[in-house]
């Protein structure tokens, strides 16, 4: 008997994408709400660079909700 095994992992785990290409994981982005907008942790719709970059001036702080 054969057993297929797929990893699944959302995106704030923090895996390099060209290593979860390589090990075959798959990323799940994160839905990260700031203010009333929410945005894929997705490197398309919202970067690291551009959260970090605007994390000092968000008042409340962003929140995550469950993958889709």
């Amino acid at each position: 008997m054969t057993v297929a095994i797929k990893v699944l992992a959302d995106s704030v785990c923090d895996v390099p994408r060209d290593l979860a290409a390589r090990l075959g994981i798959a990323l799940i982005p994160t839905v990260v709400n700031i203010g009333n907008q929410s945005y894929l942790d997705d490197d398309v719709q919202l970067t690291r660079d551009e959260f970090y970059r605007r994390l000092p001036a968000l008042h409340p702080l962003p929140t995550t909700s469950a993958c889709p």
